[in-house]
């Protein structure tokens, strides 16, 4: 990617655009079987060849000099004239989908008609367009010629085939070209417009119309081959196609000369659900899955692994980066400043490492990388209409999606990841594989009915078997008392790497303090939460991985005290757990960190009594029903087969009454509101707020590190600046503004999500991460 070039000829970047159409058409050329439009490739072509061409504007010109400040008008409402030209090679609907296409390409539609839709146009069009020039004739003539010429070249040159249904198309005589452009533009911008309004009203938008889905994915590709030509993108896929044989050479060679049953089944199935324990293979099961899609006649254009915590995405991504080499991108609130740390971590110097990651994190908002890892909110844009939603769910034609660890997500967050996925899978043509360690029966039943489809593989009985790792243990009582801390620090002074699991960041302060007191300077205590900058936050995770990684050599002796954020964030394998209660699935990504790698034959897993109302985290019902469940396995080895039969026995009754009506309440509601009135050119800047508040809440500065996040931020630093912020949600922000504790000079800041961020008067270490009055940030 060149991220410099400057001064690009409008020839020169249509160019681009049209290389980037062929591309896409290489990437998604089954478009037309998914929509029922035969026409699609044509009308995306000679929307990208045309959608630039009022900036032949002088007017505009000048303003892109810098001779004037100012423009007051829109280039792709201009370029809307030059379609006549090329009118009568469409059928109607064909050229409207043609001109919507050009005329909303950067602004939506509700916008464009506002500024150019005055109430009498017939007596004010000098008014509408004043300052709008035409462009000289030689310029008209030249763009004329450019496409009577070389129209045939062009299209080849893109990489279209003679069957992609691109076609030449006939064009007015020259004469008459040079007339409607140079003397006519006002007259044809206006009459396009009001066909277009037309046209909407007559063709109303419906969430699963063909008509529908094939104006979403044209607006999304045409954008997409703009942006990736403006940022020289050469190539957005794999060079040689996805296949077995491709990840053959690239994964662990027992994973094909010796697989799991599981992994086999894998391979033979479109969208699916997996169910096998942890360390089982069920990342490699689901890149199996998603090679062989093509071997079952689904073209293959991406890989999008998903997953729910930014440390987990970090670490996968660092991972498929090793299976995929160069074409794994990253997309996440903080994925810059992780990819500039994994820069720096490699040898980069300052300026190369922010420029490199700047290019990777652009690459992969672009979606130009074939493996993306994301998280499932990222998705959620789309149907929220967020800006840019119609790119973001185009790449979504000829995807697999990997959806991992989907026990992590509360049910009204799921329902809507659901919804998300069945939208994805019914309009885009998207196939899915969702895989847990464990997963209850009411859930797997509405995977079921939203996939609409039976393939569920299990591993097999022996597989679960060769997996009994841990040996349950029941502690009434609760971790915090002394005697259980000072067992912990007895534990560690003897050699023993010790997890310890609290569910609010007020108790693993509380605990890190008296063990890292208590075990003092021959045990390494090391305290993780959500409430650590980005920067502190990448350090320790990396020390943790150095002392217990699943790969590590050096075993600690360390104790981790930390929050759930530790449940599926971190490949790491301790030696004993912990654990405050917490229900069942969370207890089971708990221990999954625990003798991972089975360096012994059972590690005692110590569930707490105490305190079981849930903690503001967990509904109540289910921690008690949990416990219950622990209390009559004590002293049990656990084989995680069994555990599905425990989940089942937990919901059920009112808790499954209560979860299905929370399921399908939030289900309805987001279909409703926001599935169904799906529609192209229409994003939601309401939306926008709603979106951000209910899911990725605010990044603050504790006021200690205020001074320094102004430096680096004013001296041109920004990445820099943004691993000094804490993340707390909206509704813990809005609790520090009642309460005063945040900076009203940077309250507005937050509002629109750009520039600098509030500062909060909360104290804040390295050591123990920002600390709240009151329990607040628990």
């Amino acid at each position: 990617m060149d991220d410099e070039k400057v001064g690009e000829s409008l020839p020169e970047h249509t160019y681009f655009v049209l290389q980037m159409a062929g591309h896409a058409y290489s990437l998604r050329r089954h478009i037309p079987y998914l929509t029922g439009a035969d026409e699609f490739w044509n009308i995306l072509f000679w929307s990208c060849w045309f959608h630039d061409f009022g900036k032949s504007s002088p007017s505009f010109q000048s303003y892109l000099r810098g001779q004037t400040t100012r423009w007051g008008h829109r280039h792709e409402v201009l370029s809307l004239v030059f379609l006549k030209w090329i009118e009568d090679s469409f059928e109607e609907d064909e050229f409207a989908l043609l001109c919507a296409a050009v005329a909303y390409h950067h602004k939506d539609r509700e916008k464009i008609h506002t500024w150019y839709s005055p109430p009498d146009p017939d007596e004010c069009i000098g008014e509408i367009f004043a300052g709008l020039d035409p462009p000289e004739d030689e310029t008209i003539l030249n763009l004329y010629r450019w496409i009577d010429m070389y129209q045939h070249e062009t299209i080849a040159r893109a990489g279209f085939p003679e069957d992609a249904g691109v076609k030449p198309v006939s064009l007015l005589r020259e004469r008459e070209a040079l007339r409607v452009v140079k003397d006519d533009y006002g007259q044809w911008v206006l009459e396009y417009l009001k066909k277009l309004r037309g046209w909407h009203r007559k063709n109303p938008y419906g969430p699963y119309g063909s008509r529908s889905e094939t104006a979403l994915l044209l607006k999304g590709i045409v954008n997409w081959c703009d942006y990736t030509a403006s940022a020289h993108v050469e190539s957005c896929g794999f060079e040689d196609g996805l296949s077995l044989e491709y990840l053959e050479g690239r994964l662990d060679a027992a994973v094909f000369d010796s697989p799991y049953n599981h992994q086999k089944q894998s391979s033979k199935v479109d969208s699916a659900v997996l169910i096998a324990p942890t360390g089982s293979g069920k990342t490699e099961a689901s890149l199996i899955w998603a090679c062989s899609q093509p071997d079952r006649g689904y073209p293959v254009s991406r890989i999008i692994y998903m997953l729910p915590y930014q440390a987990s995405m970090n670490a996968m991504h660092a991972r498929l980066d090793k299976v995929f080499p160069g074409y794994t991108g990253l997309e996440h609130g903080r994925s810059t400043l992780a990819l500039y740390r994994q820069c720096l971590d490699e040898g980069a110097e300052l300026q190369k490492a922010i420029n490199e990651a700047r290019i990777q994190s652009k690459l992969s908002r672009l979606h130009c990388y074939p493996v993306r890892v994301t998280s499932p909110y990222q998705v959620l844009k789309g149907p929220y209409r967020l800006k840019g939603y119609e790119l973001l769910l185009s790449d979504f034609v000829g995807a697999t999606v990997i959806l991992d660890e989907i026990h992590a997500y509360e049910v009204e967050r799921l329902a809507k990841i659901l919804a998300t996925v069945e939208y994805l899978q019914e309009s885009m043509g998207t196939r899915v594989f969702i895989m847990s360690a464990t997963l209850p029966g009411i859930l797997i039943q509405k995977i079921q009915e939203i996939l609409d489809t039976e393939d569920i593989i299990r591993a097999d009985p022996e597989t679960f078997a060769k997996f009994t790792r841990h040996q349950l243990e029941c502690i009434d009582g609760d971790l915090l008392e002394e005697r259980w801390l000072e067992e912990v620090c007895e534990k560690a002074k003897q050699g023993v790497n010790v997890l310890v699991c609290c569910n609010t960041v007020s108790r693993t302060q509380e605990a890190y303090e008296y063990i890292k007191e208590a075990s003092g300077t021959s045990v390494e205590t090391i305290l993780l939460h959500g409430r650590f900058t980005g920067a502190d936050r990448l350090e320790k995770e990396k020390r943790i991985q150095e002392l217990v990684g699943s790969g590590s050599e050096k075993r600690g002796p360390v104790v981790v005290v930390s929050t759930q954020v530790v449940e599926v964030s971190l490949d790491i394998d301790l030696d004993e757990c912990y654990t405050d209660p917490a229900p069942l699935d969370a207890l089971v990504q708990r221990f999954g960190r625990v003798n991972r790698r089975k360096r012994r034959n059972l590690a005692p897993v110590k569930v707490f009594t105490l305190p079981d109302d849930g903690q503001g985290i967990y509904d109540p019902n289910l921690v008690q029903a949990s416990v219950e469940i622990v209390r009559r396995n004590c002293g049990r080895p656990i084989n995680e087969q069994e555990i599905s039969s425990w989940l089942d026995e937990i919901y059920s009754g009112e808790i499954a009454s209560k979860w299905n009506r929370e399921f399908e309440e939030s289900y309805g509601m987001f279909r409703r509101s926001c599935i169904e009135t799906m529609e192209p050119f229409a994003s939601d800047p309401n939306a926008a707020s709603l979106f951000y508040k209910a899911f990725d809440g605010v990044e603050v500065v504790p006021s200690v590190l205020a001074q320094e996040y102004e430096r680096l931020y004013d001296s041109g630093n920004p990445l820099e600046a943004s691993a000094l912020t804490v993340p707390v949600s909206w509704k813990q922000y809005l609790g520090l503004v009642r309460k005063g504790l945040v900076n009203r000079d940077s309250d507005s800041l937050v509002l629109d999500r750009s520039g600098k961020v509030p500062v909060v008067e909360l104290p804040y270490s390295k050591e123990y991460g920002m600390k709240m009055q009151g329990g607040m940030l628990s």
